[in-house]
């Protein structure tokens, strides 16, 4: 639309003269502002995106030179770990040299004589002679609960026969103990917490029996009038002892009624008797050791043995473990002792190791009590070590100084023979100070001469002392120096100093010497980069592996150290060398990409940087333009006003 004013000619020509002068006026004051001549798409498109584009490629680059320092800076701590390992490496090598050139052993100092000593032995002790006799008889038998028989009694009398009220009887069997009061239960109670026996007229002994019986039962006991109409009292167990009257506290009378005598005591029996062993006048020998015993077997119910022998009775009542009791009786005496084992057969056992049980040493026993106890004559039981016996066919072998020792286990082999050997191998030989069997089966041999070493061996080494070994034991100097030792300890602390340098050789995260990998990318789409490969220098990566105690005791050992040392410095200054080259590519390609950069940006600035001086050259020449057509518009306005004077 129009506008609604109407300019003259002249007005409007000096007005659109001063408006594009302001116009040029403010785009000057932009690019003095800015320094910029295009500041936008505006001003000139091409200048401006062709700037933008390099500006980005410039800002990529900036984005990948900060990436290059840091592979500078991780291949410069590689180089610095390198050159400190190499560093350490021929300080490695100096103190192996310094190895080489010191004397071997210990200088000074005490020497300790050569001992060899076992621990966590496998040998028993010696078992003494145990003579068993088979199982022709079952000696033990079978136990058989105590009985005790008192007087006859006949069940249908009056049980008043017992005695008067207020009679009492005690008992114990076993752990157990009962007391008995007689009353009248027509003429009144018995008093107490005891067990009342009713003899009222109607009452007969077999219900005074009964009640006992009902008492003892409740305990596993029992009484009774037996087959032969005795009065009978049995155990439940056979362990048990049945006692009459265990306190003292009985009335005679009613123990007397009963057929019974205060302090009766019966035990458990067993099924077999002493006759079944032997005859009167049987007789068996037996030798332990140097002693021997001659037992002859008599009736002591129809007679006496003659002679100063052992006397064995077998008269009625006597059992077979009593024969073996006064067996053991005799030989208990000597230390050594006769029981029946729990196979239920005779066993004779020697007192001592060392010591042989023979039976019927001079063929003078009767055959028939030999049979019974399962042995025959000239049965023979010598000391036993069932460990040695397991070590059958294997040898022990000991060497002290060139004075040697062997000895062949075999089934009958035991410790007093072995230690009696042992002994007399220190007895003849002057190299040996000791060498004995202790009490728990450990070996020990010592040198005479702290010159001599002691070596062990033989296939049964171990069973004496589970930590022996075929090794020489050497003798020992303490007290003095071993440069070359303490060298080795000197050598091992580097090797650990080179493994801790290695570990502290990264930079940003990459450690080369520590197998990391490092890529470096020198443009902004990657297609240009280099692969760094990492290493791994540690002691074990070089090549190079600790000493052991005694491993530069010889030059050869010492020789062969160097030699891998060599090799591992051979390695470090090859490492170097790629390292170094690998940095002068990075070096390069970093001084490239800052010219690079900076072509880049003066390239942009070439097509949008103003000219500052001709900027404000044209500043100054628009202002005065500016004041010019001002001037003018108002002249050309003061002509318009003139025709207003005409009205």
């Amino acid at each position: 639309m129009g506008s609604d004013i109407t300019l003259s000619k002249a007005v409007r020509g000096n007005l659109l003269s001063l408006q594009s002068t302001s116009d040029l006026l403010t785009k000057t004051q932009e690019r003095l502002s800015t320094g910029l001549k295009v500041n936008s798409a505006l001003d000139n498109p091409t200048n401006f995106f062709t700037a933008s584009s390099l500006n980005s490629r410039a800002s990529d680059l900036s984005r990948l030179l900060d990436s290059v320092g840091n592979a500078t800076q991780t291949l410069e701590a590689a180089d610095n770990g390198i050159s400190a390992i190499t560093d350490l490496v021929e300080a490695a090598q100096a103190t192996a040299r310094q190895a080489l050139q010191t004397s071997s052993g210990i200088t000074g100092g005490t020497t300790t004589i050569a001992t060899a000593t076992g621990s966590g032995a496998a040998i028993g002790a010696d078992t003494a002679a145990t003579l068993e006799g088979s199982a022709t008889n079952d000696l033990a038998g079978t136990p058989v609960e105590a009985v005790l028989e008192g007087g006859a009694l006949t069940a249908g009398d009056a049980a008043s026969d017992l005695g008067a009220a207020a009679d009492s009887f005690e008992l114990s069997i076993g752990g157990d103990t009962y007391t008995f009061d007689l009353f009248d239960s027509g003429g009144g109670a018995y008093a107490g917490g005891n067990i009342g026996i009713d003899i009222e007229g109607s009452q007969t002994i077999a219900d005074a029996i009964a009640t006992i019986d009902g008492a003892l039962s409740a305990d596993g006991n029992g009484a009774s009038i037996n087959g032969s109409g005795n009065f009978e009292i049995t155990a439940g167990d056979v362990a048990d002892t049945i006692t009459i009257d265990p306190n003292t506290n009985s009335t005679a009378g009613f123990l007397t009624a009963l057929g019974v005598t205060s302090a009766d005591t019966a035990d458990s029996t067993t099924d077999l008797s002493a006759s079944q062993l032997a005859a009167d006048g049987d007789s068996f020998e037996l030798s332990v050791g140097s002693n021997t015993y001659t037992f002859d077997f008599f009736d002591s119910g129809s007679g006496a043995y003659a002679g100063s022998n052992v006397g064995i009775d077998i008269a009625s009542g006597e059992e077979i473990s009593d024969v073996i009791a006064a067996i053991n009786t005799a030989l208990d005496a000597d230390g050594n002792s006769a029981a029946i084992n729990g196979d239920g057969n005779l066993e004779i056992t020697a007192g001592a190791t060392g010591e042989t049980v023979t039976i019927d040493p001079n063929t003078n026993s009767t055959a028939g009590v030999l049979t019974a106890l399962g042995v025959t004559s000239g049965d023979t039981a010598d000391t036993t070590n069932a460990d040695l016996a397991a070590l059958a066919g294997d040898d022990l072998s000991i060497d002290v100084g060139g004075a040697a020792f062997s000895y062949t286990f075999s089934a009958t082999s035991t410790r007093d023979d072995l230690e009696t050997q042992l002994a007399a191998y220190v007895t003849d030989n002057d190299e040996v100070a000791a060498a004995s069997i202790d009490v728990d089966g450990n070996l020990t041999v010592t040198a005479a001469e702290d010159t001599d070493s002691v070596t062990l061996g033989g296939t049964g080494l171990t069973s004496f002392g589970s930590d022996l070994t075929t090794t020489a034991i050497d003798p020992v100097t303490t007290g003095g120096t071993n440069r070359r030792e303490d060298l080795e300890n000197d050598f091992n602390e580097l090797l650990i100093q080179i493994d801790e340098l290695k570990n502290d050789a990264g930079f940003n995260g990459k450690n080369l010497l520590d197998g990391d990998d490092l890529k470096v990318v020198f443009n902004e789409d990657g297609s240009s980069s280099l692969n760094i490969g990492g290493v791994t220098f540690d002691s074990a990566g070089l090549g190079l592996s600790s000493v052991t105690s005694g491993d530069f005791d010889t030059d050869a050992t010492i020789e062969a150290t160097l030699a891998t040392l060599d090799t591992a410095t051979s390695t470090l200054r090859s490492q170097a060398s790629k390292f170094g080259s690998n940095l002068s590519v990075v070096e390069t390609r970093e001084s490239f990409t800052k010219e690079t950069i900076n072509t880049l940006e003066t390239g942009a600035a070439n097509l949008t940087l103003a000219d500052l001086n001709e900027e404000g050259a044209n500043l100054l020449s628009l202002q005065t333009r500016q004041s010019l057509s001002s001037t003018a518009l108002s002249l050309a306005s003061q002509a318009d006003q003139n025709v207003l004077r005409l009205l």
